[in-house]
């Protein structure tokens, strides 16, 4: 199962990575233009010829507004659309049948993360009223990925002592 999983994540990043030009997973996602508060607007009202285009998609990482949850489920149901194509393809012949709403879901997931690393990198208020710059909201990030790691490392290490001495306990001890 989690294999399906895995090979379905890595179709969905596949089919982003093409329609958003990105290389190096989200953190392309940092320099990503969102839609104009005008394009929204109108694709809120139903204006002919607003919304999302295929080819060039853009995801409204502002607000969670009605006009901006619109939008991006448009932008997912594209991605979808390709999803469907790709997953036709020979490529991925071998995985099963799944359900549009079950690559949706990891669509929307992907999104959310999306918005979440853009707003990480927006420049914030400093405590003099100034925002931030390019150098500062870097050099933020860069700590807060290496305290993430660091968080994550000891983690697994607890994991891993965690389950070597439970194995000792119930007496599963494979060595002599």
């Amino acid at each position: 199962m989690l294999f399906m999983l895995n090979a379905c994540q890595n179709m969905v990043n596949t089919v982003m990575e093409a329609k958003f030009q990105m290389e190096n997973g989200l953190e392309d996602f940092v320099l990503h233009e969102p839609p104009s508060d005008e394009a929204v607007e109108a694709f809120e009202r139903g204006d002919n010829d607003s919304g999302p285009i295929a080819d060039d998609l853009h995801i409204q990482m502002m607000s969670k507004t009605k006009g901006a949850l619109a939008w991006n489920l448009a932008v997912a149901k594209i991605l979808l659309a390709d999803v469907r194509v790709k997953r036709d393809s020979n490529a991925w012949a071998g995985l099963p049948e799944r359900s549009d709403k079950y690559f949706l879901r990891i669509i929307k997931d992907r999104l959310e993360r999306a918005r979440a690393a853009w707003r990480q990198a927006q420049p914030r208020l400093k405590a003099d009223g100034t925002p931030e710059t390019l150098w500062e909201v870097e050099n933020r990030m860069i700590k807060q990925r290496d305290a993430t790691g660091r968080s994550n490392r000891a983690t697994t290490r607890r994991r891993a002592v965690s389950s070597k001495s439970s194995r000792f306990a119930t007496g599963l001890n494979f060595f002599p």
